[in-house]
């Protein structure tokens, strides 16, 4: 682990939202098995931040070339998340987008788009897992053909707390959000 100097956010991710006829879903990816870090797992679309390039057009860059998703608004950002295995420290973005992916890259093996109101109602089991001489709690949140658990459940943690304190009033004023 880095010492407080040397950390940095080194990767961004978005968290899309999307309106369909049956209301706002939440994307995510599995990550292709032929990866190097984190293959087969589940995410939000994001990567590394290039040189020269904010946190936030890194989310957006990546979103689109992972997903073919352009963002049509930014409705707010959460509080960075670390990995424990690849030691990144990730900045989150909710993101309104265009419309549905139609293609997505080498480095997404699927998409999956649960609707928000299945995301926000989930309850998440914790569990407790080795890390060195610790063990750390982790949500982890069971979708039936998938599983989301480690950076990702963290910030699907944050993403449903800042829905309940205050996401669904933004995400009204983009989509005119009703329940659905």
């Amino acid at each position: 682990m880095k010492n407080n100097d040397e950390i940095r956010i080194t990767s961004a991710i978005m968290i899309p939202v999307i309106n369909e006829s049956d209301g706002l879903h939440v994307i995510f990816t599995r990550r292709s098995n032929n990866l190097r870090n984190h293959p087969g797992e589940i995410s939000f679309p994001g990567g590394r931040i290039e040189p020269g390039e904010t946190d936030l057009l890194a989310a957006k860059r990546e979103t689109y070339e992972e997903i073919g998703l352009k963002t049509r608004y930014i409705v707010d950002s959460l509080e960075p998340v670390m990995t424990l295995v690849s030691d990144h420290l990730i900045k989150p973005f909710i993101g309104m987008m265009e419309n549905r992916p139609i293609v997505f890259n080498e480095e997404v093996a699927a998409v999956y788009f649960p609707l928000l109101k299945t995301v926000i109602a989930k309850k998440p089991e914790i569990k407790r897992y080795p890390h060195g001489k610790l063990f750390i709690s982790n949500p982890v949140w069971d979708f039936k053909t998938y599983t989301v658990w480690g950076a990702t459940g963290r910030i699907l943690y944050n993403f449903k707390n800042w829905f309940k304190n205050n996401g669904k009033r933004a995400l009204i004023s983009c989509y005119n959000y009703n329940g659905t």
